[in-house]
């Protein structure tokens, strides 16, 4: 993907994959390098599908204070006057 294809968004997005990590470590004549990134772009990976996740679930679930709000409204309508003793 050239820069021009990439479109300004809030969410992050790999670049490395795991694949990616044979040919760097074969390129820097490192090969111990190669598991390294492999487990580096497992937790990242991880890491961005959580968050994606958490921000799923916060876009499906009502907020807390309208959640209150809310509870708010129903005590009022069902609390009934108390009669006044003579």
């Amino acid at each position: 993907m050239s820069p021009s294809q990439l479109t300004a968004t809030d969410e992050e997005v790999m670049l490395l994959k795991a694949w990616n990590g044979k040919i760097i470590a074969e390129q820097l004549e490192l090969p111990g390098l190669q598991l390294e990134i492999e487990r580096a772009v497992e937790q990242v990976e991880a890491s961005l599908a959580k968050a994606r996740q958490q921000k799923e679930h916060a876009a499906s679930t009502p907020s807390t204070s309208s959640n209150v709000q809310v509870m708010a409204d129903e005590n009022a309508s069902s609390v009934k006057p108390k009669a006044r003793s003579r």
